[in-house]
C-alpha cells in the first residue's frame, strides 16, 4: 500500500501503490482522455500530454463544431422565444377570462345571497302564519271536542 511503484503506462512518475488509481485516472500524462471539444462533437480520444497539440492541429474542425453548436442553440432559442410569446399571450387571455369570470361569479353570488335573504324572509313569514293557523286549528279542535262532550251530555 505504501510501496513506491512506477507508472505502468510508462510516464516516468513514481507514487505510493495506494495512489495508483488516482494517478492513472487524473494525473498521468500518458492516460487517454477525450478531446475538450467532445461535448460539441469531437470524437477524438488522445493521450493527455498531446491535448494542446490536438487542439492546435484541429482548430478549424473545432471552430466548425462550435459554430454548428451555436447555430443549434440559436434555433433552440428562437423556438423557445416563440413558445414563450405564445405562453405569454395565453396567460394574458387567461387573466382577462379570470377577471371576467370573477366579476360574473361575484354578481351571481350577490344575486344568490339576495335571493336567499328574500327566501328566508318568506319562510319566516310562512312559519309565523303557519303557527297562527295551527293555534286556530288547535283552538277549533278544542271547541269541537267541548261541543261534542256537551252534546253527548245533553243527549243522555
Amino acid at each position: 500500500q505504501f510501496k513506491i511503484i512506477p507508472c505502468r503506462l510508462g510516464c516516468g512518475d513514481t507514487f505510493p501503490r495506494s495512489r495508483e488509481e488516482t494517478h492513472l485516472a487524473d494525473v498521468c500524462a500518458l492516460r487517454e482522455v477525450p478531446c475538450p471539444f467532445s461535448g460539441i462533437g469531437c470524437t477524438a480520444v488522445i493521450v493527455a500530454r498531446d491535448v494542446a497539440e490536438h487542439i492546435s492541429s484541429n482548430m478549424e474542425s473545432h471552430l466548425l463544431l462550435s459554430l454548428n453548436r451555436i447555430n443549434d442553440y440559436e434555433r433552440v432559442i428562437k423556438d423557445l422565444n416563440g413558445r414563450v410569446k405564445v405562453l405569454e399571450e395565453e396567460n394574458h387571455q387567461f387573466k382577462l377570462s379570470f377577471a371576467e369570470n370573477k366579476t360574473s361569479v361575484a354578481k351571481q353570488l350577490t344575486d344568490v345571497q339576495s335571493g336567499l335573504t328574500k327566501l328566508s324572509k318568506r319562510v319566516d313569514g310562512l312559519d309565523n302564519t303557519n303557527q297562527k293557523e295551527f293555534k286556530k286549528v288547535w283552538q277549533l279542535a278544542k271547541d269541537v271536542q267541548k261541543a261534542h262532550l256537551q252534546l253527548k251530555k245533553e243527549l243522555r
